[in-house]
């Protein structure tokens, strides 16, 4: 009986550190991997900011108006070019 234990034993110590040291590589291809998602989550992050302020920068009233002033197919609003439609709860026009 005892012959048969450490025959046991002589089997699964090897196998458990065999399991460990597995074990232990695939966490260590994982962290790899979070930290290098984490990286890249940095660059975007910092590529939006980027493209934000771009955004802001053009979207900006006087960029609009300096790009609309430079345009001879834009006409300025006025109050006589303007038309005002009002549609009432009954579906007929008025105005």
């Amino acid at each position: 009986m005892r012959r048969v234990l450490v025959g046991i034993a002589i089997i699964l110590v090897p196998l458990a550190l065999i399991l460990a040291v597995a074990q232990a590589r695939a966490f260590d291809v994982l962290r790899r991997e979070a930290l290098a998602l984490e990286e890249r989550q940095k660059e975007l992050i910092e590529e939006n900011r980027k493209l934000v302020a771009a955004l802001a920068a053009l979207s900006s009233r006087e960029r609009v108006g300096d790009a609309a002033s430079g345009d001879d197919a834009l006409v300025p609003f006025s109050a006589e070019t303007t038309v005002e439609i009002i549609v009432t709860t009954e579906g007929e026009l008025d105005g």
